[in-house]
């Protein structure tokens, strides 16, 4: 990250000292067989061929170790044929992903970026490349069949399913309810829904009414810490701002998140409704008895605050 060498000239420099090692070590190979077989026996050497070549010239290739070399070093080069193209070979993703951070650094040069932002920009693009990865991962999910969908999806998230007191409810309500493959196909659609968030370290960020979940870095939130499976804004479906846990984060290190906003969760219940109406009142009235709660601890810190009466 501190080094602006274009990863098209790294590649090319790679090749070329992997392809003179292994040229290397082949030629010593190609002149040990000489070894391997006693002139007493009568069995041709491959280095007879050179006899009549050096007739007139001095010294002579089979009483030379820099003229051996060389001619192995030729031989084994030669054929090297089939050795794979090292750049070439990458895989797609690794071309891209090289593609854009070649292009950052031409970026950085031709504005004239400061070497500290440079540093803090190729850190971030080196660590964002299992994001765009997931995200590939996240439309080849979207391609698969509603059923296998639903497998997939339940197998990934339902770690933090669970974390998140309505969807661990309607999970529960799903095992044990009659509609309970609406009530999971429910899930299954929010969790389809989740937008990934990426976040540099020291970025400040929080928005009211989302829930948020940590898959990478660290994250603080009012002097809460929270690490990579992490989840918080679980209350993002109440409706008064007042009565929400504090929102606001720092991402600690460069931070993955996955968030869900409360008008898509809405829109998603109200489409499911139509299927299952037992849903909407259901989560009607999760969301009425968590304000609840919320008020009173609202009221009761209020009334903690103010100064007793003498």
């Amino acid at each position: 990250a501190r080094t602006s060498i274009r990863y098209g000239k790294l590649a090319i420099v790679k090749f070329l000292v992997i392809l003179f090692l292994i040229t290397h070590w082949m030629a010593n190979l190609w002149a040990f067989s000489l070894l391997l077989v006693d002139e007493r026996d009568g069995v041709p050497w491959w280095i007879d061929a050179f006899d009549e070549r050096d007739a007139n010239l001095e010294p002579k290739t089979k009483g030379t170790w820099w003229k051996k070399y060389i001619n192995c070093l030729y031989f084994a080069s030669y054929t090297m044929t089939t050795v794979s193209d090292i750049v070439a070979t990458l895989g797609h993703e690794e071309q891209v992903f090289r593609s854009k951070m070649d292009e950052l650094n031409h970026m950085m040069e031709d504005r004239n970026v400061d070497p500290e932002l440079r540093r803090r920009l190729r850190i971030f693009c080196l660590s964002n490349k299992a994001a765009q990865r997931r995200g590939r991962q996240r439309q080849l999910i979207a391609e698969l069949s509603p059923g296998l969908q639903g497998e997939v999806v339940m197998k990934f998230n339902r770690k933090w399913i669970e974390k998140v007191s309505l969807l661990a409810k309607v999970l529960l309500w799903s095992e044990s309810s009659e509609n309970g493959d609406k009530f999971r196909a429910f899930v299954v659609d929010v969790s389809l829904k989740l937008q990934p968030s990426v976040h540099a370290q020291s970025e400040v960020f929080g928005t009211p009414h989302v829930l948020y979940i940590c898959m990478l870095g660290l994250v603080s939130t009012q002097g809460r810490v929270h690490r990579t499976g992490s989840v918080w804004g679980a209350d993002f479906m109440v409706v008064d701002s007042e009565l929400l846990e504090p929102f606001a984060s720092c991402a600690l290190t460069y931070t993955e998140l996955t968030t869900l906003d409360k008008s898509t969760f809405m829109e998603l219940s109200k489409t499911h409704t139509e299927n299952c109406p037992e849903l909407r009142q259901k989560v009607r009235q999760f969301c009425c008895w968590l304000a609840f709660q919320r008020a009173l601890i609202v009221e009761a810190k209020s009334r903690l605050a103010r100064p007793a009466r003498s």
